[in-house]
């Protein structure tokens, strides 16, 4: 068996550099200024996107609930005109401003009928159409809610049919 003598620089010279020890108190094993900034610098501009997300999920958030709303009033109009019967209201002028409702303010200036408080940032609008389906004893029935959202108006349509039985 022969051995061979080597010196201790030229033993851990095949070994990787974080093996090797360091004696000067100056080490490269810690993290450089530069390596710091560039991490914190992507950490900010990842939270910095998180943050801007939220007022855009709020504002998603407050209009499906303007929606569900909407469509909420909407089942109770269409209640009414279903509680009034196709016979009392089918003939009234194609608008039908002229429904009675206890819970109904006016019409507006633009022909739109106000729900009472809370839901007062609401307005509908009805359109019968009963002539085209006239010999199937059917009116058709549209209704719009409208609403402003942010200075922007908006609205939903629903459409039924009602029979005169």
């Amino acid at each position: 068996m022969k051995y061979v003598i080597v010196s201790v620089s030229e033993a851990i010279s095949g070994l990787p550099q974080s093996f090797i020890p360091r004696n000067n108190k100056y080490s490269s094993a810690g993290f450089t200024l530069l390596e710091i900034l560039i991490a914190l610098a992507i950490l900010i501009i990842g939270v910095a996107s998180v943050v801007n997300m939220f007022p855009v999920g709020l504002h998603a958030s407050k209009r499906a609930a303007d929606f569900s709303s909407a469509a909420i009033l909407a089942q109770e109009k269409m209640a009414e005109l279903m509680y009034l019967g196709y016979n009392n209201w089918s003939s009234v002028d194609d608008d039908l401003t002229g429904i009675p409702s206890d819970t109904a303010d006016p019409p507006s200036d633009d022909g739109k009928n106000s729900f009472p408080a809370p839901d007062d940032r609401y307005k509908w609008f009805i359109d019968v159409a009963g002539d085209d389906y006239s010999t199937a004893n059917l009116a058709k029935v549209t209704l719009w809610i409208y609403w402003n959202d942010r200075g922007v108006e908006r609205d939903a349509e629903f459409i039924t049919y009602i029979a005169n039985r």
